[in-house]
């Protein structure tokens, strides 16, 4: 009904029309003499309702609040009170707007701080929790209803080696000057990757849904004080590794050996790539991208480049806020604390 229907449509006919709103039924204009400034749409896509029957049930209602505090509350509450450097909300926005403009000039710098606090304070929390990793990966042992245990040697040492040479060449060919200045960016690029498996992969078993992980890279590239604009484009070395963390535990609880899993990945990566690019050359055929056809990518486009344009240049127009980083982190971090 979604999507089939105005596909065929559009094959009949040449023109594109949708029957049921894509990816959301947006009420945000209806309630904006109440509540300027505040989101509020429906799903219409069966992903996020799929993923909400499937989570546990107090996890939805508290994604829900999340969700409601900071889009609806928050962003009404910033308008009622001008919080933000720059007037963002104008009457008549519709979501993808309002979710541009709030996450600029409002969000930015908050959302960064309530990132950092979620990777860092469950460690704070649960320090034991970094003792029984290194011990495991020192002595791995076989327990029931597990297979076999990941071989250090060759599943562990050989992926980071190669993963962080290949990033030291992004470096070295991508931002050459930034390099030469602070080579000692490849240390915290050996540690981090381990904090965000600890921190996505918690996440992940908690909630059943992936987590961006905290913005360590930028805020070292913003606190070195280099000025070039190539660093922030080289590929972020220091990325989580959820998705593996989740692939091996059902790897394990279905009693499917480990290693199998990934000679699959290796042997398949160069493939997904090849297709990958076919994919996209036949998608982008059918029609531009971004466009009506793909309203995701003229959503979230513009708000990824947003959050790119905060870390470059949002010092210079008020919306990278130090002192709101700190504030959030603090308070994200405390109540991680009373409420586990």
């Amino acid at each position: 009904l979604l999507y089939a229907i105005p596909f065929i449509a559009q094959a009949w006919t040449g023109e594109v029309s949708f029957f049921i709103p894509v990816p959301w039924l947006d009420v945000s204009r209806s309630i904006e003499t109440s509540y300027p400034g505040a989101i509020l749409g429906i799903a219409t896509d069966i992903g996020p309702i799929a993923t909400g029957l499937v989570i546990p049930f107090a996890m939805s209602i508290a994604i829900l609040l999340g969700s409601l505090g900071v889009f609806f509350f928050g962003n009404w509450l910033s308008v009622c009170f001008n919080r933000s450097p720059t007037p963002w909300w104008v009457p008549g926005m519709n979501i993808a707007l309002i979710l541009e403009r709030s996450t600029l000039y409002f969000w930015a710098s908050p959302l960064i701080g309530i990132g950092l606090a979620a990777g860092i304070a469950p460690l704070l929390r649960h320090p034991s929790v970094l003792k029984r990793v290194i011990h495991a990966v020192r002595y791995p042992r076989v327990e029931k209803r597990r297979t076999d245990f990941i071989s250090f040697k060759i599943y562990v040492i050989p992926p980071i080696l190669i993963g962080l040479s290949a990033s030291i060449l992004y470096y070295y060919f991508l931002a050459p000057n930034f390099l030469l200045a602070f080579p000692w960016i490849i240390l915290p690029a050996l540690g981090m990757p381990i904090v965000y498996a600890l921190m996505e992969g918690r996440i992940k078993g908690e909630t059943g849904m992936s987590a961006s992980a905290p913005p360590v890279a930028q805020l070292i590239y913003y606190g070195s004080g280099y000025r070039g604009v190539d660093v922030w484009f080289v590929p972020n070395m220091m990325v989580p590794g959820g998705l593996l963390i989740g692939t091996t535990k059902v790897a394990q609880l279905t009693k499917t050996r480990i290693d199998s899993i990934y000679k699959m990945w290796w042997l398949m990566y160069p493939v997904a790539i090849g297709v990958g690019f076919l994919y996209t050359e036949l998608f982008w055929r059918m029609a531009p991208i971004p466009s009506a056809r793909y309203p995701g990518a003229a959503i979230f486009w513009p708000v990824q480049a947003i959050n790119t344009s905060v870390w470059i240049r949002g010092e210079a127009i008020g919306v990278f806020r130090p002192d709101w980083i700190l504030m959030t982190f603090a308070t994200g971090t405390a109540l991680y604390i009373i409420l586990s």
